[in-house]
């Protein structure tokens, strides 16, 4: 029954109680008991588990709807229409879609491969950032995953947990943001290949230069912003050592 002073706006409800009692408890802990209170039809064993099935999702709801709220501060946005913060909200669960589907890969698909996941301009600056412990096991999906939780702060020793959706949004964030300055940086430096002559070919591909035209060669261009002899340009070729293009 509703309270008395609603009784007139609500109707009566028909509730079941389930009881649920977990089976064979690791020893040392109590079993997990359950009681649940629904309004939905249970009218037979399956429909219970059923039941105790979609109550066992909520923790993982709980932790998705963490990301946007948190990672993305979908609150602080100050959008002041429905239809711009639905739309931003549209935005930030895909992006919290893919930091909770890679913290659940990484504990249940640890031995597939890195490009379920990730793409191949990702793994190859996740090799440039994060170097290989001296014993690495195989280049699965759990070890460049493993790559960027320690992006965002993941200690990743021995006895630690595995990576939670906190380190793994941090970590993607960085690496988003590191990803981007090396293309902006790489298209900025008109010498960069004569700068740094180190760098091999996979390492060239990360920074997104599938060619490369200095201002020595005939009819050089450079598509996209043009960064002159600007200070920053400047700083940023004498950092590699080499000048400025024109």
């Amino acid at each position: 029954m509703p309270p008395i002073g609603k009784q007139k706006q609500y109707p009566e409800l028909d509730l079941t109680v389930i009881h649920a009692v977990e089976r064979g408890a690791p020893k040392g802990r109590k079993p997990i008991e359950w009681k649940l209170i629904t309004d939905l039809q249970v009218r037979s064993r399956a429909e219970a588990i059923e039941k105790l099935d979609w109550y066992a999702m909520r923790w993982k709801i709980e932790v998705f709807h963490k990301i946007p709220k948190s990672g993305c501060k979908a609150e602080d946005s100050k959008l002041r229409t429905a239809d711009r913060l639905a739309n931003l909200i549209a935005l930030f669960c895909i992006l919290s879609w893919r930091v909770f589907w890679l913290t659940m890969l990484n504990r249940t698909m640890p031995d597939a491969s890195p490009h379920t996941a990730l793409t191949g301009t990702e793994i190859r600056v996740l090799d440039r950032l994060v170097p290989d412990p001296a014993r690495a096991r195989r280049r699965t999906l759990s070890h460049y995953l493993t790559k960027l939780a320690r992006l965002g702060g993941y200690l990743a020793r021995a006895g630690d947990p595995p990576p939670g959706n906190i380190v793994m949004w941090r970590g993607l964030s960085r690496l988003t943001d590191i990803q981007i300055g090396v293309e902006m940086g790489a298209e900025e430096c008109g010498q960069l290949k004569e700068a740094v002559p180190h760098l091999d070919s996979s390492l060239l591909k990360v920074f997104g230069l599938s060619r490369y035209r200095t201002r020595h060669e005939p009819g050089a261009a450079r598509s996209g912003m043009a960064a002159g002899n600007s200070p920053a340009m400047t700083r940023f070729c004498k950092s590699c050592g080499a000048a400025p293009a024109a």
